[in-house]
């Protein structure tokens, strides 16, 4: 699970956190992709 940038800011030089950006229409495109792909593989798939 995420947490705010303002609560974990410290953990960067702490830790060695490395923050990404996240890309929310690649990861929904992906996410469709693959449950097109599984749709055959079974009859009791869930999405």
């Amino acid at each position: 699970m995420g947490a705010p940038w303002f609560k974990i800011r410290h953990l960067e030089e702490e830790a060695g956190l490395v923050t990404l950006s996240a890309n929310f229409a690649l990861y929904g495109d992906m996410s469709d992709r693959m449950m097109s792909l599984t749709e055959g593989l079974g009859h009791n798939q869930e999405v």
